[in-house]
């Protein structure tokens, strides 16, 4: 049996698909594999000498708002104002942030949905047998 392992560059590079919150609220969450987590670490290293020895330091503020921003494609339902004044949020790296830090509630949802495989597995299997048609 001959296994693949370039399932994780096709979904690196797919789109994100659409999970539903709740009545109101969805979400557009593209695959977090760990070969993506760990490309976005790589860019907030940084290297220094600590007694002699080498380490990297990671930036973990600019790593989370990276890491959340590639995993919130877009969204619906999630707005801003209150009252008469209140709109759609865009769904731009400042709202992601300002969403994920006042809401664990909608930080746990994306992270589930953007870690499991099997959501982004389908869509792949659903295209090939659309594709052979």
């Amino acid at each position: 049996m001959k296994l693949s392992l370039s399932i994780g560059d096709k979904l690196s590079s797919a789109e994100g698909i659409w999970v539903e919150y709740d009545a109101d609220v969805s979400f557009k969450i593209r695959y977090a594999s760990p070969e993506i987590i760990r490309g976005i670490r790589k860019g907030h290293i940084k290297k220094s000498w600590r007694n002699s020895e080498r380490v990297e330091i990671v930036n973990e503020v600019a790593f989370d708002e990276d890491l959340w921003d590639k995993m919130i494609e877009d969204w619906k339902g999630i707005t801003e104002g209150i009252g008469e004044g209140e709109v759609p949020a865009p769904c731009n790296k400042a709202n992601k942030l300002k969403l994920i830090a006042i809401s664990a509630e909608h930080g746990n949802f994306i992270l589930e949905n953007a870690r499991d495989l099997s959501n982004f597995s389908n869509i792949q299997q659903e295209d090939k047998e659309l594709k052979n048609l």
